[in-house]
């Protein structure tokens, strides 16, 4: 009877996992919007499809929410922000079983 708790709780923290590399790649690049610091490039570089799937997906449903087109910097704290959310609630419920 343990064994599926314990295997949706294991799936729940590597989703969070995701979640949380998703978040660093996104802080990075905002980041990069406002200075150019080269040591954060590879970084950049290395999540830029991640991030901007993320972004498409995000600046797409702002739209069809609100009606108004994000900016780049809009886009991305939009989904960070979110992203946090679901990393809260996850993080939530994980902690629940």
């Amino acid at each position: 009877m343990l064994i599926l708790p314990a295997f949706l709780w294991l799936l729940l923290s590597l989703v969070a996992i995701a979640v949380d590399v998703c978040m660093f790649f996104l802080l990075i690049r905002l980041i990069l919007t406002r200075r150019n610091i080269d040591r954060l490039r590879g970084f950049d570089d290395a999540g830029r499809t991640l991030v901007n799937a993320v972004t498409a997906r995000t600046g797409r449903l702002w739209y069809r929410v609100v009606r108004k087109k994000l900016s780049h910097q809009g886009e991305l704290l939009v989904s960070l922000v979110a992203l946090l959310f679901t990393w809260l609630v996850l993080l939530e419920i994980a902690r629940l079983l």
